[in-house]
């Protein structure tokens, strides 16, 4: 794969999850595995665009 150096120790790319337009497979999966669409969610972006939020409001607020 491109741009991918295997020799630093990184662990191998999954099968089913190598490029961005391979996230269906996980989404599907999961919710597959039972998670509701608010885990979904979370697991797929939601809890760091909060944290990036809070982190840029505080910077804003010093």
């Amino acid at each position: 794969m491109p741009g991918v150096v295997p020799e630093v120790g990184w662990p191998r790319l999954l099968a089913w999850l190598r490029h961005g337009i391979d996230f269906p497979n996980l989404t599907a999966g999961l919710a597959a595995r039972g998670f509701g669409d608010d885990d979904i969610a979370r697991v797929m972006g939601d809890n760091w665009l909060r944290v990036l939020a809070a982190a840029t409001d505080t910077a804003t607020n010093r």
